[in-house]
């Protein structure tokens, strides 16, 4: 039996994991957040009461940008066009790649905005040629769309606000429904290519503005805005963004105290700065890196007197090019993505080593055959992943409404039903494998099918789709691999799934896949779930398949 582990930064878990590495094949693909398993929890996006950086003096500090399906584009702060500010913002979509319906959005932070009172948000906007469009959106932390189309007004466009080669104000109010949450956010959509700027945003709530310009204003930032991976030991090129609006020059200290993850090793560092009035500068600082760690760069800013003006976090990794690689069987380290803002994700994703890609490359079968007989193919995407040299691991099966069998009574629309004809669920297989068979060696037959969301049939139906997928792959692909369960771990029913789907005659994937998800120590229970996994491979089929874990986190 071929020899394959993870590798992990925590020595004791890449202890654990190899030294059962011989009893299980395992080809591991990792996806997923983190989730803390403590009280002392860091958590992300918590909403905020004020908005800052509204005239992006700080470039596109606290605002995140969201590509989807678009590579090539570049977000900047351009002191070159700029409104009453020293800086605006300039979205260059010129170059973008784009692969299918793919846009770009710029999104504020979360804010804090109970439901119910009166809003007003207004913004300046200018593009590179006449008749560019902007739309502006407010989102809930619940809706997709807090502010529907009946219940906002507009003082411009209905829907898209047009903008061309001078700065153009815009203003958009209405009321916040009274939501689930009281999270919303701005979200600014580009839906073509072009160079548009953006500066001067204000957002008022009840007649007051929550957006706010302090007097100083900081950030620390890597010179390189894609990498926050690093070799060890190694020094970090990072920049300290500064603001001074004050009328007067500043002294100032910017203290960093690095913090590693695993090593608990801490260090500090303060460096004096001197700005002009009326200012922005960018100040370089290179700090060593010294292991193969996750950092916490926890970074403040004091004035002459030592009060502390501005402060923040940045975390950073740093991997070590010489740990040793598999001894036999393939690579076995992946991530689960969606196709979005790969400009930033692709690049961190090779520097860590990550070869495998899951659900970036959807071919799915409601996708790619939306109408019977109309084929709409991402072959431009899988090019661009194989040009990164990424191998892809497709997820097989979702069929269009047409091609599914009806839903159940008191059931959903969803798309999570069983084909209505084997005939024609195997033509989908039959033109997926034509076009990228020869390209793709590794499938998993659907996403979780033990959970009803993903698959409203019954175990043994989903027994008995699988059996005729590897049997239809024996005599098309006789050299691909297979993957099946897709098990979602969390349900409570998995095992009676497994043995169910598993009793049908010649269910005998490659592989069986798992989501090992856990709120504590998943290297602790991930080698018993292997265990079991491969006992209901034993028992119902006789046979002992590899085991990938194609999605996990805790």
């Amino acid at each position: 039996m071929p020899e394959a582990f993870l590798i992990i930064k925590s020595s004791f878990m890449q202890k654990k994991l190899h030294t059962h590495a011989a009893l299980f094949c395992c080809m591991m693909f990792v996806g997923g957040g983190l989730r803390a398993n403590n009280n002392n929890v860091v958590r992300y996006n918590q909403p905020q009461l004020t908005l800052h950086n509204a005239g992006f003096e700080m470039g596109a500090a606290e605002w995140k940008p969201i590509a989807e399906n678009l590579v090539g584009f570049e977000i900047v702060s351009d002191s070159l066009h700029a409104t009453e500010g020293r800086r605006s913002l300039k979205i260059d979509l010129s170059r973008s790649r784009d692969f299918g319906s793919g846009n770009f959005r710029l999104v504020s932070p979360w804010l804090t905005l109970p439901g119910g009172g009166e809003f007003e948000f207004t913004m300046q906007i200018k593009a590179d040629a006449p008749g560019r469009t902007i739309a502006v959106r407010v989102i809930n932390g619940v809706a997709k769309q807090a502010l529907r189309k009946d219940k906002q007004k507009r003082s411009r466009l209905a829907g898209k606000e047009e903008c061309g080669t001078t700065w153009t104000p815009i203003t958009i109010n209405g009321t916040l429904p009274t939501a689930e949450k009281d999270s919303y956010r701005l979200a600014l959509e580009f839906e073509a290519p072009g160079i548009f700027w953006i500066d001067q945003i204000d957002f008022r709530r009840n007649g007051k503005s929550i957006c706010v310009a302090p007097e100083l204003e900081a950030r620390l930032t890597p010179a390189t805005v894609k990498t926050k991976i690093f070799a060890a030991a190694a020094e970090a090129p990072l920049e300290i963004w500064l603001v001074n609006r004050s009328e007067r020059g500043r002294n100032l200290q910017f203290h960093i105290q690095q913090t590693g993850r695993l090593t608990a090793e801490t260090s500090s560092r303060q460096i004096p700065i001197a700005i002009k009035p009326q200012e922005s500068v960018r100040h370089p600082v290179q700090l060593k890196l010294p292991h193969a760690d996750d950092y916490r760069l926890a970074w403040s800013l004091r004035d002459e007197s030592g009060k502390q003006v501005s402060a923040g976090v940045l975390r950073v990794a740093a991997q070590n090019p010489a740990l040793p690689a598999a001894t036999a069987g393939e690579p076995v380290w992946g991530m689960h993505l969606n196709a979005t803002n790969m400009d930033i994700t692709l690049p961190i994703l090779r520097q860590a080593r990550v070869r495998y890609l899951r659900n970036i490359f959807q071919i799915y079968w409601n996708q790619v055959e939306p109408r019977s007989g109309k084929w709409q193919w991402p072959d431009e995407l899988l090019a661009y992943l194989r040009e990164q040299d990424f191998q892809l691991l497709p997820i097989l099966g979702f069929p269009p409404r047409w091609a599914s069998v009806p839903a159940k009574p008191g059931g959903t629309e969803l798309l999570n039903k069983m084909p209505r004809a084997m005939a024609e669920y195997e033509n989908y297989l039959r033109e997926v494998i034509a076009r990228y068979g020869k390209q793709i060696p590794r499938w998993e037959i659907w996403n979780e099918p033990n959970l009803p969301r993903y698959f409203e049939g019954t175990p043994e139906e989903y027994g008995l789709l699988l059996a005729a997928t590897v049997d239809f792959f024996k005599q098309t692909q006789p050299e691909a691999k297979l993957a099946g369960l897709s098990l979602a771990w969390s349900d409570d029913n998995r095992e009676l799934f497994a043995k169910a789907a598993l009793s049908q005659q010649k269910v005998q994937p490659q592989a069986l896949s798992f989501h090992p998800y856990e709120k504590i120590a998943p290297e602790e229970a991930l080698v018993d779930k292997m265990a079991q996994l491969q006992a209901l491979a034993q028992h119902a089929q006789g046979y002992a398949p590899e085991l990938w874990a194609t999605e996990t986190g805790y």
